[in-house]
């Protein structure tokens, strides 16, 4: 019988996933595919060598916007009917989920922003996100994922910016402190998946206008 949406109120009056995955589905493949899919999200960038009429006649910007759109749709889709995907985290059952974050930010980044500045921005979220996660729990934090940051920010700045070092080093400052410091607080209604992006793509752009 199909779930009604009484169905999804357990007992004890909490919410609970109308649809959700089988138990054997659950365990340590969530967790596993989520850090596949984020770290893996750099791939993105391939955006850029793209043509720009996507070979069939579609410019690549409405491609993207059209990417998003569908995006959107299943997470209207889930957060409405309740559906529960593999790799979501429990908190993100009832909300905006941190890919949907994470695409909408990429979206603004290749409307708005300068090609290296996404790249920082995305490069940054995919690595360093995980690794700030990790050092909490094992130690280093926060001075391992500063350096990490540090390292990413300046390779992508130096090899695609095409500006002075002096410029350089200071991007990678600004950019660094930016990432990590809006990636500290624990926030619900906001992922850092955005956060992390937004926030160095920002304040990279601000600041390159000023050197």
């Amino acid at each position: 019988m199909m779930p009604q949406w009484g169905d999804a109120v357990r007992r004890d009056g909490g919410l609970m996933t109308p649809w959700p995955l089988p138990e054997q589905m659950k365990g340590r493949g969530g967790p596993i595919l989520r850090r596949i899919f984020h770290m893996s999200s750099p791939i993105l960038l391939v955006y850029y060598i793209l043509p720009d009429d996507l070979w069939i006649g579609l410019a690549k910007v409405h491609g993207a916007a059209i990417g998003w759109a569908g995006l959107l749709v299943v997470e209207v889709l889930r957060l409405v009917l309740g559906l529960e995907f593999l790799g979501l985290r429990d908190y993100e059952r009832w909300q905006l989920s941190a890919y949907f974050w994470g695409g909408t930010a990429f979206l603004l980044g290749l409307l708005f922003f300068p090609p290296p500045f996404v790249g920082v921005g995305l490069i940054g979220m995919a690595w360093i996100d995980p690794l700030c996660g990790w050092t909490r729990r094992k130690g280093g934090y926060p001075y391992l994922p500063i350096v990490a940051y540090t390292i990413v920010a300046f390779t992508t700045l130096w090899l695609t910016a095409g500006r002075p070092l002096e410029h350089v080093l200071v991007l990678v400052v600004v950019a660094t402190a930016l990432a990590i410091a809006v990636e500290y607080p624990s926030l619900t209604w906001i992922d850092d998946d955005f956060t992390m992006q937004f926030a160095p793509m920002l304040g990279l752009t601000l600041t390159a206008v000023l050197l």
